[in-house]
């Protein structure tokens, strides 16, 4: 278990923007984590990160506990297609490991950076294809360690939303019902997927994955580039001119730099269409 305090948040999220957290604690285990709740309840101010790559941290930091999730394992279960899968564990490395078990229905998430438990929280995915399609079960625990197993059906999941957003819970796991496949098309699919992202994503630049959700009028990366915001900068910050869904940190950007060029992108969308821009990250303030 460690204990940081003051810990910068800059290198635990993907945008590597961040003040300190008050107190940062990282368990190694499922079993470290519950013996941390049940001795010391968390408050209600408590800010769960996975791998810190769909949120914007204050530059101020947090004046709180920072609860980071990045233990867990792949454990099969024997006689059937399905998995149980750590909440810390990398989609990368999830989908890599499925792939090898000639496992079908996320070959999607390779290339996305993030763990299985952050993704469950944003029903990560693309789009017609999302993370809680294949999920059958996710495994939880409050803030004070009580265990608690909630199914796909009331997880309330829908398009960048689930129940996870606004409850106070913490994913430990996820349990996962898959197909069989070819091993051989499945690390096919897996590499399109890979292709795609290189080829239409900022991946060389920290970012925070796509800053808006998509409104019914179509992408918001469409409605920003009509808008002539493709490579629009403030500060250190810049809309990608790879995606223009995608803010960028092109040189120690800041969080306000961020929250300036959001502020710009939501009132000229507004101007010229009439469409609010609703964030699919998160800011923490």
């Amino acid at each position: 278990m460690k204990i940081l305090q003051n810990e910068s948040l800059r290198k635990y999220t993907t945008f590597k923007i961040g003040g300190p957290a008050l107190t940062l604690v990282v368990p190694e285990s499922y079993p470290d984590l519950i013996n941390f709740l049940r001795d010391h309840p968390l408050d209600p101010a408590t800010v769960i990160l996975g791998e810190g790559s769909n949120v914007l941290i204050s530059d101020n930091g947090i004046n709180s506990t920072v609860l980071k999730i990045s233990f867990g394992q792949i454990e099969f279960i024997p006689d059937s297609n399905m998995v149980k899968v750590g909440a810390g564990v990398k989609l990368s490395n999830l989908a890599k490991t499925l792939s090898a078990k000639a496992l079908t229905g996320l070959e999607f998430v390779f290339g996305i950076p993030g763990t299985v438990g952050g993704a469950i929280v944003m029903n990560a995915g693309l789009k017609d294809q999302w993370i809680s399609q294949a999920l059958t079960r996710v495994f939880c625990v409050d803030f004070s360690g009580k265990e608690i197993v909630i199914n796909q059906a009331a997880a309330g999941f829908g398009y960048r939303r689930s129940r996870f957003q606004t409850e106070k819970l913490i994913i430990t796991a996820a349990e996962f019902a898959l197909e069989k496949d070819n091993s051989g098309k499945i690390k096919k699919r897996m590499e399109n997927f890979k292709i795609k992202r290189s080829e239409t994503q900022p991946l060389a630049l920290p970012s925070a994955g796509s800053i808006f959700k998509n409104p019914a009028q179509g992408p918001a990366a469409m409605l920003i580039e009509a808008c002539g915001l493709k490579g629009a900068k403030i500060g250190g910050a810049a809309v990608s001119e790879q995606h223009a869904n995608f803010i960028i940190n092109q040189k120690e950007a800041t969080a306000q730099d961020v929250l300036q060029l959001i502020d710009l992108i939501q009132r000229k969308v507004f101007d010229k269409f009439q469409v609010k821009l609703e964030l699919e990250i998160r800011v923490i303030i």
